[in-house]
């Protein structure tokens, strides 16, 4: 079985709430010494994202969650952007690299998470092989009504596991779900809220 491993970095400016492009080349250096085949997105230029470019065409003002559970310096429309580009650039790997079985996302900054290693990166990816034939996503909460006033860890956003044949379908169900929620709100939101309502709705 092929495995692909996906990650992508926009630079955004540094401020102290936020980690610096210093600190994502020492992470990301350690996440791409990983033993398998990858697709990197790094440097990815904000404009060039999906996201910027829908709401750039929708002629309304968009603004950020901004609920209690936000951090206003970083909870930003350039951050829920980038957010939201992790299942395009999964769908980009795919079509670069059709012949993969399963494509997995990790996070560029990953190894900012207490407790990762190369040895348990490794080991996971070598799992991977293991895991059925659904998207695979870690998670902390139950299904519940998704509370846009704050990050909903139905899902825990730094990894997933997606199959060859659900890569299209999960990009395309994100998508819509991000465009449906931005039309009836105004708003955007964190990618693991959106991606707790696509589940609720298949």
């Amino acid at each position: 079985m092929s495995v692909r491993l996906v990650t992508g970095y926009v630079r955004l400016p540094s401020a102290d709430f936020y980690r610096s492009p210093a600190d994502f080349a020492v992470f990301s250096k350690r996440l791409l010494s990983a033993p398998v085949e990858k697709s990197v997105f790094a440097e990815w230029p904000i404009k060039a994202c999906w996201l910027r470019s829908y709401m750039d065409d929708q002629n309304k003002i968009i603004q950020a969650a901004h609920g209690p559970g936000c951090n206003p310096k970083k909870d930003t429309l350039d951050y829920f952007t980038i957010l939201a580009q992790k299942t395009e650039w999964m769908r980009i790997a795919q079509q670069n690299d059709p012949l993969a079985d399963k494509y997995v996302w990790m996070d560029y900054g990953i190894y900012h998470q207490d407790g990762f290693t190369e040895d348990l990166v490794a080991d996971f990816l070598k799992a991977v092989d293991n895991t059925r034939d659904t998207i695979d996503i870690p998670g902390i909460w139950g299904v519940s009504p998704v509370n846009d006033n704050e990050p909903c860890w139905r899902f825990l956003g730094s990894m997933f596991v997606c199959p060859a044949e659900q890569v299209l379908n999960f990009d395309l169900a994100v998508k819509d779900e991000i465009k449906w929620h931005l039309d009836a709100t105004n708003t955007v939101v964190w990618d693991v809220n959106n991606w707790a309502r696509v589940e609720q709705m298949l």
